[in-house]
């Protein structure tokens, strides 16, 4: 976690809500941008859709989740909450791809809303986020001579700097899936 100083002053997005920022998530300095802790719109119920905008600062904002599944799978989890888990997140990449969106992903752009309960954990909602790396594919196309995604999470095709598409974006997520097996 970041450790730089929180910008304590308020912001107005431009649905007129205000913001204050409760602690910066992700810094860099090269280009300098930062990701700060901070609804859901449209039938796109697992994918976490920007919220707001506040355009004079160049800022997105997001409703926040509790946890990613790369975290979780560290935890012994229930076989029923692992598929709840994983079948959330199937829906989200669904929905992206009912727009032609292929995200490539990795374990940390699943995110997790869950609580400790004291016979263990109650998912709350699972949603697709930090779409930054993702791609419009329109039907019949894919991305070609690139090595899309993030290398443990790529596909063969992409590796190869091969037809990156909807296809391998779903076998980027078996590979996601994996994970719960180790």
């Amino acid at each position: 976690m970041s450790t730089a100083h929180v910008d304590s002053r308020e912001y107005i997005g431009e649905s007129g809500r205000n913001y204050k920022i409760e602690r910066v998530l992700q810094e860099e300095t090269l280009p300098p941008r930062w990701v700060g802790l901070a609804r859901l719109r449209g039938s796109a119920y697992h994918v976490r859709l920007c919220q707001d905008t506040i355009p004079k600062k160049s800022m997105f904002v997001f409703e926040y989740l509790a946890d990613h599944v790369l975290h979780l799978v560290q935890k012994d989890l229930p076989l029923e909450t692992t598929k709840r888990i994983l079948k959330d997140a199937l829906r989200g990449i669904a929905e992206l791809h009912d727009q032609d969106i292929v995200n490539t992903g990795r374990p940390t752009i699943f995110f997790v809303d869950w609580q400790a309960q004291k016979d263990g954990i109650l998912i709350e909602r699972v949603q697709l986020g930090d779409l930054e790396d993702s791609a419009d594919i329109p039907p019949g196309s894919a991305i070609i001579g690139k090595q899309a995604g993030n290398p443990v999470w790529r596909s063969p095709e992409a590796h190869a700097k091969g037809p990156v598409n909807k296809p391998s974006d779903i076998f980027s997520f078996a590979l996601v899936v994996s994970l719960d097996s180790y």
